[in-house]
């Protein structure tokens, strides 16, 4: 009988574990925020249903700003440098949340919050195609899209769960810790 046995390079290395988590904690807070905030916004600034769901949109065209943005960027300076620069941005973005101010203000939050989450997530998809062997690039790309899709799926559920038992800055605070997190582990990939 022959056996060939072929030894498969590990995807679930160091580097691809911290990147996961950072992702997920990217898209954990993303999906928090992105189902309470039209809601924040009816309540706190009392405005319609379509001006909430702008000031809910307008972190998906800050997203789509900073893919573009970076795309071209990732390989020259590097998809490290792109994530921790990234996570500085998205750390500080976070911060203006808890400032109290206008419903302008709150938009412009959201779209600048929306940018750093398109430079993280760019930064974060670049660093998984590196990590991951060549041998198992599809498997690899698949499970860390999970990180993207627990997110996703659990995302939503905390945060209707909890702004309904605490004050929001307090979900403010987890998104911020999040990033904190993301920033202190992604020195390590």
């Amino acid at each position: 009988m022959n056996q060939s046995s072929s030894v498969r390079s590990p995807i679930w290395t160091k580097s691809f574990n911290i990147n996961f988590i950072t992702n997920f904690a990217i898209y954990l807070s993303m999906y928090l925020l992105i189902v309470i905030i039209a809601s924040y916004t009816k309540s706190e600034y009392h405005v319609s249903d379509s001006i909430a769901g702008l000031v809910s949109g307008l972190f998906i065209i800050g997203s789509l700003i900073g893919r573009f943005a970076t795309g071209k960027y990732v390989n020259k300076i590097g998809p490290k440098t792109i994530l921790l620069v990234g996570l500085i941005f998205l750390i500080i973005t976070q911060l203006f949340y808890f400032i109290e101010g206008s419903l302008a203000l709150l938009m412009f939050t959201r779209l600048i919050n929306g940018i750093a989450t398109g430079i993280t997530t760019t930064a974060t998809g670049t660093i998984a195609a590196y990590v991951t062997p060549n041998d198992r690039k599809s498997e690899g790309i698949s499970l860390f899209s999970l990180s993207l899709v627990i997110g996703a799926a659990i995302g939503p559920f905390f945060g209707l769960l909890l702004i309904n038992t605490f004050p929001i800055k307090l979900l403010f605070l987890f998104c911020f810790v999040c990033g904190i997190v993301s920033y202190i582990i992604s020195l390590f990939v």
